[in-house]
């Protein structure tokens, strides 16, 4: 029940956001509805899905639960340096023996780069993905009387389904590089629906001022998701070993 919740979450508004896309105009007034019922679904489904999940993370129960979605491609020896020159992370004991402050190398060529979509779930998780889909669900409502003479209905209640459906993806990620994509989804929908209106020229210059200044975000998550991998050879949340801070300098 769990794994079924936690694709039907971003799965429901992206099938939305397809409707409308396909059959927008021929909806006329009623091109609000696949985002409504998407949205709605979506949002039923989390709440669902936080109820289901309370013993996730309690100490009874695992940690965090994983659904793979689909692997592109797992690259064996992604990140194998040679002796000597191994990636090293300053400050990070990873090995027994490693003494506080100390560089320890960390090698990845036991642990493979794996590249798909796997969607996790843990208490954290599930309450967001409810605020996002009823937040998104009231948007969508608000929206139907606030749109209903404009022309460009379905556009909108298509980028607003999709902007739901990437903010599902990015929180329920299991991977850093997903994490990337869907916060550039995330942005790409943002700059769409703040230039909604691009013929006025205040709409226009606000979705390019936003653009330009999400840029700074976008540049530093690269950078880090770069580093990431550099270091540890992975980009999986669960392959990244985790420090107390009892090691860290000073």
């Amino acid at each position: 029940m769990i794994p079924t919740l936690l694709v039907l979450v971003p799965l429901l508004p992206l099938l939305a956001a397809l409707a409308t896309v396909v059959a927008g105009r021929a909806l006329g007034a009623r091109v609000h509805v696949p985002a409504v019922i998407g949205i709605g679904g979506a949002a039923v489904a989390a709440l669902l899905l936080l109820l289901a999940s309370r013993g996730v993370g309690d100490g009874d129960g695992p940690a965090e639960l994983t659904v793979e979605l689909w692997r592109w491609a797992t690259i064996e020896g992604a990140l194998d340096p040679a002796p000597g020159s191994a990636a090293a992370v300053p400050g990070i004991a990873l090995g027994s023996g490693s003494a506080s402050g100390s560089t320890t190398a960390v090698s990845s060529a036991a642990r493979p780069l794996s590249l798909g979509v796997t969607l996790r779930l843990d208490p954290l998780t599930a309450t967001m993905l409810v605020v996002i889909t009823s937040i998104g669900l009231l948007v969508a409502i608000y929206s139907i009387g606030y749109m209903h003479d404009d022309p460009d209905q379905p556009r909108f209640f298509a980028l607003v389904s999709m902007f739901v459906f990437s903010m599902a993806m990015l929180v329920a990620s299991s991977s850093f590089l997903l994490v990337y994509v869907f916060w550039e989804a995330v942005g790409a929908c943002s700059y769409l629906l703040i230039g909604f209106w691009f013929r006025r020229p205040e709409a226009a210059r606000a979705a390019k001022q936003a653009f330009l200044v999400n840029r700074v975000g976008d540049f530093g998550l690269a950078i880090a998701v770069i580093l990431l991998w550099l270091t540890y050879g992975t980009l999986g949340f669960n392959d990244v070993p985790a420090d107390d801070g009892t090691n860290l300098p000073g």
